[in-house]
């Protein structure tokens, strides 16, 4: 009889543990890239805005399903298992991301940070309109702002890309542009000087 070597078992369970948290995250995209936190036992987790207002997120769990045959596991290659893995993966991402969006929907319908171009086609237009909208950080120096992640349906990638070219090579475009960043950068300055008053 062959020894039973649960620290092995042990071993190779978080292998596959690790495995799949990677597979999660990756599926995540621009998701997984959002700062985490532990939210302890009976706390709710709160935004907390500039003008005092605070929306209390609802917390939704998310699973995801790996059936196993008793039978089938030791015929089971460790590919075949990773792909497993990854189809329970995908599924937990899909349902994060999910929520994950439906909340900022939530959010920024509240506020009425949304931008709706009405049927009209991706323009420059829009783009000001985003910019507008959104609170931007810059690096230390205070020059250049802080990379902007934007999350876009694919059909529209190219037109987006178009648009920016537009807004660079137009010089009344580029004027408005580098006028709104101008004016972001000095929102930011505003923010940081207060912060660093009560600090």
């Amino acid at each position: 009889m062959l020894p039973d070597l649960p620290q092995l078992k042990a071993d190779i369970a978080q292998v596959f543990h690790t495995v799949f948290k990677n597979r999660v995250n990756a599926y995540l995209g621009v998701v997984g890239e959002v700062p985490r936190s532990v939210i302890k036992e009976g706390r709710s987790p709160m935004t907390l805005r500039p003008d005092d207002s605070r929306d209390e997120t609802t917390l939704k769990a998310a699973s995801a399903e790996l059936n196993l045959k008793v039978e089938e596991i030791q015929h089971l290659s460790v590919e075949q298992r990773i792909n497993k893995l990854d189809t329970a993966a995908r599924e937990m991402a899909n349902q994060i991301s999910s929520h994950a969006f439906a909340t900022i929907n939530k959010a920024v319908n509240k506020v009425g940070n949304v931008v709706d171009a009405k049927g009209r086609p991706f323009s420059a237009e829009a783009i000001f309109e985003v910019l507008e909208k959104i609170q931007m950080d810059f690096e230390d120096d205070g020059v250049q702002h802080k990379e902007l992640t934007v999350v876009i349906p694919p059909a529209l990638t190219d037109r987006v890309k178009e648009t920016m070219e537009h807004i660079q090579q137009d010089p009344e475009l580029s004027e408005r542009y580098n006028k709104i960043i101008d004016k972001k950068r000095t929102e930011w300055r505003d923010r940081e000087a207060a912060r660093k008053l009560v600090g």
